[in-house]
């Protein structure tokens, strides 16, 4: 439900900031699909803005936001270096331009994911054995 939203979103704004504590899930009963939100636009930028006057190429002039924990690669490129150094690799300032929400929403889904997956165990833990370094 989320990936759709965005798309509409991104049509008028980038969020900026899209983690796991900025999703609300409604489960409802039993009989209702589980509906998903997205809040917090405190750091969402107006389309107009991101991409400014003069084209794509101004979108060093807002400052960078969101959880680091959520950046793509662009993201720490612009941190690091400045986007004089992000705009030497097109492809990476194209990412850091149009896709930080959706490289957000999928390391919430791969959070989710894992979470949700049974604990794995060793074979030696489940056997009763140990793991030793002494050889």
């Amino acid at each position: 439900q989320l990936a759709p939203a965005l798309g509409h979103i991104e049509s008028l704004a980038y969020h900026r900031d899209v983690n796991s504590h900025n999703i609300l899930i409604d489960a409802g009963d039993a009989s209702e699909p589980i509906r998903f939100g997205l809040v917090d636009f405190g750091l969402a930028v107006d389309i107009g803005k991101w991409r400014g006057p003069m084209g794509p190429s101004s979108w060093h002039l807002v400052d960078i936001g969101g959880d680091c924990r959520y950046w793509p690669m662009a993201a720490w490129l612009q941190f690091e270096c400045g986007w004089q150094e992000l705009s030497k690799y097109p492809l990476l300032a194209a990412e850091y331009r149009t896709r930080l929400d959706l490289h957000a929403l999928g390391l919430v889904a791969l959070q989710v994911f894992t979470a949700m997956a049974p604990a794995v165990t060793s074979s030696a833990s489940s056997s009763g054995g140990e793991i030793s370094g002494d050889d």
